[in-house]
């Protein structure tokens, strides 16, 4: 019950401070005070009492000071107000920075009627719990900023690593698939051999392909373009040399420019060759 009445006082005592008070409320919280007192609960007495020390009302406040010199345990509980275990309750209730404003108007107020030494304690006891608290706060925020740094470097490192490593695979990908497409043909020497190495060429164009084909003569072979995203399309061009001689030219072309493409292009183009070679023994 006591516990709940003090926080019922200190709740007034905030409400007070917040929203500031007028004389009605002084002379109210005067008559709070003296009923509080009256059943000895010289705690709740004192924090009832303590806003009319400053009050802009004369009578009020000489009042408020004339209950406080004619109670001595009204000077006790006022001290222990300032205790470590209650400003560990105010911070509790209220947060560090409202309780830090807040006591710190409690001890202005508590200044006007304490002894030197009493007041010298209360300070004290505000000055070291409040500044260790700050400190602490302080300490855990640039700890938590500094954490939040290293982790954004972290992220920047892992990012930057990550970009790296894309470009590096899409310049092994283009070397890749450069080199299979300067390899993608085929020379025969005479015009059987270059007859059947043309033929299976429309034949891997037609298996390996996405797109149908389109056109099929003696020295072309090609499909429609290929119009999704990913699908790859071909042509195959037999040029002749000297003689009977001829080169059958395969090249590959896929809707977009892109990882899934580039690797698409260099397996077909690689598979030309072995496709060939292999039909050919």
């Amino acid at each position: 019950m006591l516990n709940y009445m003090l926080k019922f006082a200190l709740s007034a005592f905030i409400s007070l401070f917040l929203i500031g008070c007028a004389s009605v409320s002084n002379v109210s919280y005067l008559d709070r005070a003296q009923d509080a007192i009256s059943k000895g609960n010289w705690e709740i007495g004192y924090r009832f009492l303590e806003d009319s020390f400053i009050s802009s009302n004369n009578e009020i406040r000489e009042k408020g000071k004339s209950i406080y010199r004619i109670h001595p345990e009204l000077a006790i509980s006022g001290l222990y107000t300032f205790s470590v275990k209650r400003l560990q309750d105010s911070v509790v209730s209220y947060g560090l920075k409202t309780s830090h404003e807040i006591e710190g108007k409690r001890l202005e107020m508590f200044k006007v009627v304490a002894s030197p030494s009493d007041y010298i304690q209360s300070k004290s006891n505000y000055d070291n719990y409040y500044g260790d608290l700050i400190r602490k706060e302080a300490e855990m925020q640039e700890a938590e900023q500094q954490k939040k740094l290293a982790d954004l470097l972290k992220r920047q490192e892992a990012d930057q690593r990550e970009k790296a490593d894309r470009l590096e695979r899409i310049r092994r990908l283009k070397i890749d698939l450069a080199d299979a497409e300067s390899n993608a043909s085929v020379r025969c020497r005479e015009k059987l051999e270059c007859d059947k190495v043309f033929s299976l060429t429309q034949i891997f164009i037609n298996d390996e392909s996405d797109m149908k084909i389109q056109l099929a003569t003696d020295s072309i072979v090609e499909t429609y373009n290929s119009v999704d995203t990913g699908k790859i399309g071909m042509k195959a061009i037999r040029i002749p040399g000297v003689g009977t001689s001829a080169a059958i030219i395969l090249t590959i072309n896929c809707k977009g420019d892109n990882e899934l493409c580039w690797v698409k292009m260099t397996q077909k183009y690689r598979g030309f060759n072995s496709f060939i070679s292999k039909m050919l023994k």
